[in-house]
């Protein structure tokens, strides 16, 4: 705790309270993806400039957020759109790494929740194979897939 009001330049006390938040906006967390699974896109606490929690929906999503904040959380939500819920993300990520592995190119993949995208990891030795199958249309990656190249997977980029 000593490190994050140092880090964050917060009292002793605000560190207390902010880590107090961060356990509520984890159960909020919960009960948005399993009940708001539709249009919810992701939670996140932002420490600077200002400590809030961004919430992301899709549209039509966030009208009822005021029915899960406590009196606590409600000056500090900051909602914000997304394209894409996280269901939707996670589908599309399943997707496009079995469509990666269907002309045999291995990769990991992440979750870019901050940015409503999906990060796919193939190696180096694949990019011609996928450049390939780029051209030839027997694969098409969506504008929301970024592709990253790494020299090895699990290795760094």
């Amino acid at each position: 705790m000593e490190s994050y009001s140092k880090y964050y330049g917060v009292s002793f006390e605000e560190t207390l309270y902010r880590f107090h938040i961060q356990d509520i906006a984890g159960e909020l967390d919960a009960k948005l993806s399993e009940n708001e699974a539709n249009t919810f896109a992701g939670l996140w606490i932002e420490h600077t400039p200002k400590f809030k929690i961004v919430i992301l929906f899709t549209q039509g999503g966030g009208e009822n957020i005021d029915a899960y904040l406590t009196e606590e959380l409600a000056s500090l939500i900051n909602v914000r759109p997304a394209k894409m819920s996280l269901i939707e993300l996670q589908n599309a990520q399943k997707e496009a790494v079995a469509s990666l592995w269907n002309i045999k190119i291995l990769a990991g993949s992440e979750i870019n929740v901050y940015e409503n995208t999906i990060k796919v990891f193939i190696e180096e030795a694949d990019k011609t194979r996928l450049d390939i199958a780029l051209r030839h249309k027997s694969l098409i990656i969506p504008d929301y897939i970024k592709i990253i190249t790494v020299t090895k997977l699990g290795g760094t980029v």
